[in-house]
């Protein structure tokens, strides 16, 4: 049966918005067939944060600030057998940036090494009956304090557009920002936290995903929480919550590969940071995105996937530089 091959391939990327892309959570979970074995891969992520929001509003951006963010991750893995199997995640992240800081334009990079993280997968359910087949699973693991988290002392050092901005509507209830004459006046919309490499916390990943299955048709739909643990330079992340779900045909088969299209919605939820204990006002988040999925394998070894996410909704708190679109893709290979 080919069907889940595609399926495995189409929506193996957790989703993350700005927050968990910036702790490079985003875990890459690719099962070809149920067999024991290893298997590798690497998964790109790509999000443009070009937008500067205030409490869920769009404002004016005069200075043109903006991130760039670059995560990719090679992960490799050991099925013991065909329902339980771990996975090593080593992200590599580069970001661009232009800001606000200290009253004058910054621009600048940032990229090394993320935090690693290692995840069990534990098939819970899998009901096979002709063309149908919906299958269960389960995952938890651990994301270590691999990356640079140095970025966090901004925090302590100045103040990072934790002031609103004022703004105002004109008639076709279009936002702006208050025009600024003095670029100290201007808030900053990319901080500390923003390009940190690392949340400098041991945290917890927990998640599930289902899949169902009729001859060409299918959908998916999965979860991941993750639990923050403590972290340096007096900087505790919040919590996150992570969804996805989507569902597609396949367009194309013939022997020995197939190829399919789908759509997915995913997103993300997170509360504000804290900083020395106290809750900072530039750091909660709720994003959802919907875009195209295009995955193709190659017998029972070779799967590549490549997909492009808009947002639809971006709530955040605080001025924020917020994603304009992202784009995602990988390969993986089952020995």
């Amino acid at each position: 049966m080919k069907l889940p091959l595609l399926t495995a391939s189409l929506f193996c990327f957790t989703t993350a918005a700005h927050a968990c892309d910036l702790c490079a959570c985003a875990l890459p979970s690719v099962r070809l067939e149920p067999r024991a074995g290893w298997h590798a891969g690497v998964a790109e992520q790509f999000t443009d944060y070009g937008r500067l929001q205030d409490s869920g509003r769009g404002i004016s951006n005069p200075a043109g600030q903006h991130m760039h963010s670059s995560i990719t991750q090679l992960y490799a893995g050991y099925d013991f057998a065909p329902t339980f199997g771990v996975q090593l995640n080593v992200p590599y992240i580069a970001r661009t940036f232009r800001r606000v800081e200290n009253g004058a334009i910054e621009n600048g990079t940032e990229s090394g090494f993320g935090d690693i993280s290692l995840i069990g997968s534990w098939t819970a359910l899998r009901m096979e009956r002709g063309d149908f087949l919906l299958t269960v699973r389960v995952n938890a693991g651990i994301k270590l304090p691999t990356g640079d988290s140095s970025r966090l002392r901004e925090e302590g050092e100045h103040e990072h557009g934790h002031e609103e901005a004022e703004e105002h509507h004109d008639e076709d209830g279009e936002e702006h920002g208050e025009e600024h004459h003095e670029e100290e006046e201007l808030p900053s919309g990319v901080h500390g936290h923003d390009l940190a490499l690392g949340t400098g916390s041991l945290d917890g990943v927990f998640g599930a995903d289902v899949s169902c299955q009729w001859k060409r048709a299918f959908f998916e739909a999965g979860l991941q929480y993750t639990l923050r643990g403590d972290g340096l330079h007096s900087y505790d992340f919040a919590d996150d919550l992570l969804w996805h779900a989507g569902g597609g045909f396949v367009v194309l088969q013939s022997e020995g590969w197939n190829a399919a299209l789908g759509v997915r919605f995913s997103g993300e939820t997170k509360s504000e940071d804290e900083f020395r204990g106290a809750r900072l006002d530039d750091t909660a988040i709720t994003t959802v995105f919907v875009g195209p999925r295009l995955a193709v394998t190659a017998g029972e070894q070779l799967s590549v996937n490549v997909g492009i996410d808009f947002p639809i909704r971006r709530d955040n708190s605080g001025v924020q530089t917020v994603p304009d679109y992202r784009v995602q893709g990988g390969v993986s290979w089952q020995f």
